[in-house]
């Protein structure tokens, strides 16, 4: 199981995501964020864009 905290990638929430997968994770966690903090993410260049992915890959983590 893998989790991560959306407020690991800097949001103001509480939200946990969880998947049996990184992938899923991943995949969850980027549609929490475009629906749940749409604002914050459309004022996101291209690089930071970029970014994001790798951000939730370093911050998820392998849970028990």
């Amino acid at each position: 199981m893998f989790e991560l905290k959306c407020r690991d990638l800097g949001m103001d929430c509480t939200d946990v995501i969880k998947g049996t997968t990184l992938e899923e994770v991943k995949k969850k966690s980027m549609e929490h964020v475009n629906k749940a903090h749409a604002t914050k993410m459309k004022a996101m260049t291209p690089v930071q864009l970029a970014g994001f992915d790798k951000l939730i890959e370093t911050k998820t983590k392998k849970t028990p």
